[in-house]
């Protein structure tokens, strides 16, 4: 309502203002009309009181503010001013076509504005008492249609809320209105509710006679679940027995399990040690046999160095004659073959030192080859020692073989004992669990049993409250 009012009120401001506007402008336009015609003759003629008379008649006009009129060559020929112009016009005078002076004219628009307001303070006051009117109508429409009937279904709502409402009463609903569909609606939650306290009364009566039977079925159940539980608990005492007297065979079983295994880890760590024991002796016999074939082959090589060594022994012998006899040929020569005599002791100096090396090298390989020999001949030996310890280490993994197999069989037998044992064992725990489930089931069935009793009776109580609690309602 107020959005309509504020609309109307803008759209009237609008063309009011509109309407002024183009009042002013129609006003303005024939003053400067009238003016220029009336001014003609004055101004032609320089009759300035003549047109001092005009202004004076024309400034009373509550639009115009000042008027100035001025000759052809703009100088002012006579004026008036009352207020300052908001806007101003400038006009030509003419005479017989050519122009002689002008005037200007200066507009004020507060009475305009004054007109505007004072049209804007009416609509207001016009408005608002339609506007009062308005409210005021539908505020007594609203009481009528809405509120007298919204009343009325409150006070129903309260007296079922407080318990003791009538549920078969209904809310008058004669018009076609809103309301009058609430009231349509409030009619059938009420019968839905209804509805509900009647399948909640039946349903009430059931539990009741319900609860007696659960009350009744959990007596027999209880006595029965009592005698399991004393079934179950003599069934499990001789199964214990019995699993004790299974464990104890077991255990020796496990035992000599235990000492046979022990045999036979100690047999196969033996075998290995032996294994390993000739393995590293065939390792050894071979590294001997290489050994005697590099000492022979040593000896062979200090052979070819000795027989060097002679050759090189003879050499020296053959260059020490050569140089004593250059020497003598140097001394027959004289001064002229002293430089060749020095020469010649020079190669006589270095032959003796090369058979003394050589008798020194000769020494060494024969010291050689003598400790060669012995090398090969003690590796010859050695192998010979190897091969018999070999053979010796073979007998005694064969028989350390024979004893793994007769423990072996021995370990299956008790093995087989073992696992005899152990599936009897399997065979009384699963029996026994068995039982201590089914001893565990009864004492929840008892404990569920109890359960239940506590349940029946809190239905019983709640059936008994609801009951109560629906005796409030009339249905």
């Amino acid at each position: 309502m107020t959005l309509v009012t504020a609309i109307a009120l803008s759209t009237q401001y609008v063309l009011t203002k509109q309407n002024v506007e183009a009042d002013l402008a129609k006003v303005t336009e024939e003053i400067e009309q009238e003016l220029q015609v009336i001014l003609q003759e004055p101004v032609y003629v320089y009759d300035k009181a003549l047109i001092g008379s005009i202004l004076e008649a024309y400034i009373k006009n509550d639009t115009i503010s000042s008027i100035v009129v001025r000759d052809q060559n703009g100088k002012e020929m006579s004026q008036i001013r009352q207020q300052v112009a908001e806007f101003e016009s400038r006009i030509d005078i003419e005479w017989d076509g050519l122009p002689i002076g002008s005037v200007s004219l200066g507009f004020n628009s507060e009475q305009a504005r004054n007109e505007l307001d004072n049209l804007m303070l009416r609509s207001m006051l016009m408005f608002g008492t339609l506007y009062l009117v308005v409210i005021v109508s539908l505020g007594y429409i609203m009481d009528r249609l809405v509120v007298t009937p919204i009343k009325g279904m409150a006070s129903s709502m309260n007296d079922i809320a407080a318990g003791g409402g009538d549920l078969t009463s209904r809310v008058q609903a004669t018009s076609n209105d809103e309301v009058s569909d609430l009231a349509k609606a409030f009619n059938r939650f009420v019968e839905t509710v209804q509805e509900i306290v009647i399948d909640t009364a039946r349903t009430t009566e059931s539990l009741k006679q319900n609860g007696s039977a659960i009350t009744s079925v959990r007596a027999s159940v209880s006595q029965q679940t009592e005698n399991q539980l004393a079934l179950t608990h003599e069934s499990l005492s001789k199964i214990e027995q019995f699993n004790l007297a299974t464990s104890e065979i077991a255990a020796n079983t496990e035992n000599t399990l235990f000492k046979s295994n022990d045999a036979l880890s100690l047999g196969a760590s033996s075998e290995q040690a032996i294994t390993q024991n000739v393995s590293n002796v065939e390792d050894l016999s071979a590294n001997l046999e290489t050994a005697a074939e590099r000492a022979n082959a040593l000896k062979n090589r200090s052979d070819d160095i000795g027989r060097v060594v002679e050759v090189i022994k003879a050499i020296a012998e053959q260059t020490n004659l050569l140089a004593l006899n250059a020497a003598i040929e140097a001394a027959r020569a004289g001064e002229s073959g002293r430089g060749f005599a020095v020469v010649a002791d020079e190669v006589r100096a270095l032959a003796s030192k090369t058979h003394d090396s050589t008798s020194e090298i000769e020494s060494i390989i024969e010291s050689l080859q003598q400790e060669a020999t012995e090398s090969f001949n003690a590796t010859q030996e050695s192998k010979q020692l190897v091969e018999l310890t070999k053979a010796s280490s073979d007998e005694a993994q064969v028989a350390l073989s024979k004893m793994i197999e007769a423990v072996t069989s021995i370990n299956a037998m008790v093995d087989s004992v073992a696992s005899a044992c152990e599936e009897q064992s399997n065979v009384s725990n699963t029996v026994a669990g068995d039982m201590r489930e089914l001893d565990s089931s009864a004492a929840d069935m008892r404990s569920v049993n109890n359960e239940l009793q506590t349940l029946a009776e809190a239905i019983t109580l709640n059936t008994t409250e609801l009951d109560s609690q629906i005796r409030r309602f009339r249905y």
